[in-house]
């Protein structure tokens, strides 16, 4: 999967997320989840299911040393997303 088609999927995740009263806010790789599109935990933990279901891929079979805490702006996702497609296609890889 090329980088553009990666970020486009991942910044509409990531749209979906964005709860009604901030849709207006624009989703730049700066936009803190938080503060400005109002993403909470809940919303969070929701957006790695859809991220799973999305890329095919079972978080708790990856290792991994982010947490929730360090996902705070958009780039900080997309940087982690693509540590973990990279890490399970790596695996795959392996295993054949």
């Amino acid at each position: 999967m090329d980088e553009e088609m990666f970020e486009a999927r991942m910044l509409r995740l990531i749209a979906e997320a964005v709860p009604v009263k901030f849709k207006k806010q624009p989703i730049t790789a700066d936009a803190r989840f938080r503060q400005d599109l109002g993403v909470d935990s809940i919303a969070m933990l929701a957006l790695l299911f859809r991220f799973e279901q999305t890329f095919g891929l079972d978080l708790a079979t990856i290792q991994l040393e982010a947490t929730l805490e360090q996902l705070r702006t958009v780039r900080d996702a997309l940087a982690l997303g693509r540590e973990i497609v990279e890490r399970a296609r790596s695996a795959r890889e392996e295993r054949t």
